[in-house]
C-alpha cells in the first residue's frame, strides 16, 4: 500500500512540475522516465511469488480486490489531471 501512496504524491508532483517545462519538450521523456522509474520500484519493492507463498507475514490477494485499488486509483489519477486541466484552462482564460 505504501507504494500506492509514493505513486500518489509523484503524480502529484510531476503536475506541479508540467508548468515549468521548456515549451519544446520531448514529449515521449516524461512517459519514458515514468515507465522507467516505476518498473525499477515495483523491481525492488515487490516480492516474487515464492517468497509471498513462503511468508509467514504475507498472504495472497484476491484478483478482483487488486483490479478494484487499481481502478480506484486509476480514477483518482484521471480525476486530479481533469481538475489540473480545468484550473490551467479557467486561469490562462481572459475574463472580458
Amino acid at each position: 500500500m505504501q507504494t500506492l501512496w509514493w505513486g500518489c504524491f509523484f503524480n502529484i508532483a510531476l503536475l506541479a512540475a508540467m508548468p515549468f517545462m521548456p515549451q519544446h519538450f520531448p514529449n515521449y521523456v516524461i512517459p519514458l522516465a515514468y515507465s522507467w522509474g516505476a518498473r525499477g520500484i515495483a523491481e525492488s519493492k515487490q516480492l516474487s511469488k515464492e517468497s509471498i507463498a513462503e511468508s509467514p507475514q504475507f498472504r495472497f490477494h484476491s484478483n478482483w480486490k487488486v483490479l478494484g485499488l487499481g481502478v480506484v486509483f486509476l480514477l483518482g489519477t484521471a480525476l486530479l489531471w481533469i481538475a489540473y486541466l480545468l484550473a490551467i484552462d479557467s486561469l490562462s482564460t481572459e475574463s472580458p
